[in-house]
């Protein structure tokens, strides 16, 4: 699947995720995501936190590669692919789902 920048995703209903503010020292919460009933939790800090939570926000990939560019004050180009393998990493794993309409 191409990931294209206007595309959005949410997680799938079965998928259940909390974050831990608590237990990390950096700007990101680490973000604990599982499918259930089946696990395994998965533990996403520093970007794919940031991914995730922008993407459950409702902003799109495009929108989610500017804020990270933004918070991190590096190229576009240089976080693209980062955001990007996430979020293939994310629907490979049934874990978040195409909004309605995108």
């Amino acid at each position: 699947m191409s990931i294209t920048e206007d595309a959005r995703f949410r997680p799938r209903p079965h998928v259940g995720w909390v974050t831990d503010t608590l237990s990390t020292p950096h700007d990101s919460p680490t973000v604990y995501v599982a499918p259930f009933p089946e696990g395994p939790a998965l533990v996403l800090e520093g970007t794919g936190s940031v991914v995730w939570l922008s993407l459950d926000d409702g902003a799109s990939v495009g929108e989610t590669i500017t804020l990270l560019a933004e918070g991190t004050g590096t190229d576009r180009s240089v976080v693209a692919p980062a955001v990007a393998s996430f979020v293939e990493s994310f629907l490979a794993q049934r874990l978040i789902e195409a909004r309605d309409g995108h």
